[in-house]
């Protein structure tokens, strides 16, 4: 015949379930504050990656007016050195043209 648990055996397969599920929590509690170390929230990344892209944004934007600032110079010292050819040749051509005319006359 099969022999009932008394009531002592069954207090202590319950404190040991109830020491099982101590255990378990302090593990899941363990676990929940490694994974926070080690990941982030959805809702935290996407606020971050929203930070980082108005970021990006902005610096193509300065990037973008500098480049034009940069296209401004170099127009302008493409002006310059024109005119600066322009006026060295046309001093060149007056000081022979007036050496010329000193040797001739």
């Amino acid at each position: 015949m099969q022999q009932d648990p008394t009531l002592g055996e069954v207090i202590r397969r319950l404190d040991e379930i109830v020491e099982r599920q101590e255990r378990m929590l302090d593990r899941m509690d363990r676990d929940r504050v490694e994974a926070a170390k080690t990941y982030v929230r959805q809702d935290v990344y996407s606020a971050e990656r929203q930070v980082v892209e108005a970021n990006v944004a902005d610096v193509r934007t300065d990037i973008a007016a500098l480049d034009a600032k940069f296209e401004n110079a170099e127009t302008k010292r493409r002006g310059y050195t024109m005119w600066l050819g322009t006026l060295s040749v046309t001093v060149l051509l007056g000081v022979a043209g007036l050496l010329v005319t000193i040797l001739q006359g």
